[in-house]
C-alpha cells in the first residue's frame, strides 16, 4: 500500500461501528510510518488516546526515550524503530488532553489528565521529557469559552511555576509546524509575529498568568531579533 491507500482504508474502517478503538489505535499506530508522510493526516486513533488515557501517553514516553533514573534505564525505552516511531507521534500530536468532540475542553479532565501523566512520569524518570511534549501539544489549545485566545485550565498550567519545561514545549510547539517559512526582508512579517505575541501575553497577563506571559513576551523578543536580521542580512546582499 502506499500512504494515499492506508489513509482511505483507515477513513473507511473509522466509519465501521463493528471497529473497536482499539483495533483502529492498534492499525494506526503500525501504520504511522506512512501515514505521516502525509502532513495534513491526524492519525485520530492515536491522537484520541494519547489526549484521553495517560497512561497510553505515559507508554509511548517510555518508548521513545530512557529513564533518568539509572536503575531503570536497562528497562526503558524501545528497540530503535519503535522510539522512533513514537517520538514521530509525539512530536506531531495535536490534540490536548481533554478535548471533547465539538472542539472544546474539559478543564476538569484536563487537569486529572495532567495530574496523572506527572505522577507517571516522574515515577520512571520521564518526568522532563514528559513535560516538553505536553507543553507542545497545549500550543495547539481552544480558547476560552470566556473568549481569552488560551483556554484558563491550560493558561494556569502553563503558568505554575513547576511548569518550565512545559513552556519550554510550548514554544516548540508554537515555533515547530513543520510549515515553510519565507525570509521576508523587510522584516514586516517577523515583526507582525511579534505583535501578535505581545498582544497575547499582555492578555493573559491581565488574566493573571504572569510566567506564562513571561515566555510569550521573549517569543516575541525573538521574532524582533528575527526581523532585524533579516533586514541587516538583505542589506548586506544588496551591498554585495
Amino acid at each position: 500500500f502506499d500512504a494515499y491507500q492506508v489513509r482511505s482504508l483507515i477513513d473507511a474502517l473509522r466509519q465501521d461501528l463493528s471497529v473497536s478503538q482499539a483495533t483502529l489505535v492498534q492499525i494506526e499506530w503500525l501504520q504511522l510510518p506512512l501515514l505521516i508522510r502525509q502532513h495534513d493526516y491526524v492519525p485520530k486513533a492515536l491522537e484520541s488516546q494519547l489526549a484521553s488515557d495517560p497512561g497510553y501517553f505515559h507508554q509511548v514516553i517510555t518508548w521513545a526515550y530512557r529513564s533518568r533514573h539509572a536503575d531503570k534505564r536497562d528497562a526503558s525505552a524501545g528497540d530503535a524503530h519503535t522510539a522512533q516511531r513514537a517520538i514521530n507521534l509525539l512530536t506531531e500530536w495535536r490534540t490536548p488532553p481533554g478535548t471533547t468532540p465539538d472542539g472544546g475542553l474539559d478543564g476538569t479532565h484536563f487537569k486529572t489528565w495532567l495530574e496523572q501523566a506527572r505522577t507517571l512520569c516522574a515515577d520512571t524518570g520521564h518526568l522532563q521529557v514528559g513535560l516538553t511534549h505536553i507543553g507542545q501539544v497545549l500550543a495547539h489549545s481552544p480558547q476560552d469559552p470566556d473568549g481569552l485566545w488560551i483556554h484558563r485550565a491550560i493558561a494556569e498550567a502553563l503558568n505554575a511555576p513547576e511548569s518550565d519545561e512545559m513552556r519550554r514545549g510550548y514554544v516548540f510547539g508554537e515555533t515547530n509546524t513543520g510549515e515553510f517559512h519565507w525570509v521576508d526582508p523587510t522584516g514586516e512579517a517577523e515583526r507582525a509575529q511579534a505583535a501578535t505575541y505581545r498582544g497575547k501575553a499582555d492578555a493573559v497577563e491581565n488574566a493573571g498568568y504572569p510566567r506564562f506571559a513571561h515566555t510569550l513576551r521573549a517569543m516575541a523578543a525573538d521574532h524582533d531579533r528575527e526581523a532585524q536580521r533579516n533586514i541587516d542580512d538583505h542589506a548586506h546582499d544588496q551591498d554585495d
